[in-house]
This record gives C-alpha cells, sequence and structure tokens, in this order.
C-alpha cells in the first residue's frame, strides 16, 4: 500500500461527499473561492485512513481517533504502510469503523443518510483495495 494509493481513496471519498450534498463538482472556482475544497479532501483523507487504521488493529484505530490535523494522519498514513503487512493484527470490528466514522461526517454536517452511504461506498471500496493488494 502507498501514500498514492490512500490519498487516491480519500479523493474518490470526497467525491462522493460532495456529490451527497449535492455541491457542483464543475464549479471548481466557487470551492476554492469558498476554501471547500481542501477541506473535503482532508474529510475524504480523514474518512480512508480510518477504515484502513481500523483494519490495522486497535492501537492505530485510536490514534486515528485522537488525530485533529493533517500532519497527525499523514504521520499515521505512514505507519499504516508497516503495520497492514503484520498478520498477527486483530482488526477493529467494521460496524465500530462505520458507526464511528459515520459520527465523524455527521459532525462535519452531512446528514446521517449522507454520511452512511459516503462510508458505505468508502469502505466497499477500501476491502476491495486491501484484498488486492495483500492478495
Amino acid at each position: 500500500m502507498t501514500a498514492d494509493w490512500l490519498e487516491e481513496e480519500g479523493k474518490l471519498t470526497a467525491e462522493d461527499i460532495r456529490r451527497e450534498v449535492a455541491i457542483d463538482p464543475d464549479d471548481d472556482r466557487a470551492l476554492e473561492l469558498t476554501g471547500l475544497e481542501p477541506l473535503l479532501l482532508a474529510l475524504g483523507l480523514k474518512a480512508v485512513v480510518g477504515i484502513v487504521a481500523g483494519f490495522a488493529g486497535r492501537a492505530s484505530y485510536d490514534s486515528w481517533k485522537k488525530a485533529r490535523t493533517r500532519k497527525q494522519l499523514d504521520e499515521l498514513r505512514a505507519a499504516l504502510r508497516v503495520k497492514l503487512d503484520a498478520t498477527d493484527i486483530e482488526a477493529v470490528d467494521e460496524a465500530t469503523i462505520r458507526h464511528d466514522l459515520i459520527d465523524t461526517l455527521v459532525d462535519q454536517g452531512l446528514t446521517a443518510r449522507q454520511a452512511s452511504k459516503v462510508v458505505d461506498g468508502t469502505l466497499r471500496r477500501v476491502r476491495a483495495r486491501l484484498r488486492t493488494s495483500l492478495a
């Protein structure tokens, strides 16, 4: 797993968020003016890193829950590359990951329905990527 992999998934999740809150993706100028684009990308990355951290075990997941800055997410993202290769780590229950991610997105202004839809799509993509990269 590379940093590019997580970054790419973060961008896809940001697109999901944008679509769910009905922000016109072709109106890049408006997004730049409001500063919304970096926020969407940060939320997308936070969601993806949270999922991967959960699959990497409780310690990583707890670090993700405490992360508040992009720097902290980037440090965790770098550490995850090593942890996912370990075979003796017990992943956090996927229902817990899903619940916490939905709460995180709701705290950022999405409705529960919007957040659920975004999280379910992101979980599906990340699970598929992990299966491919760890196989």
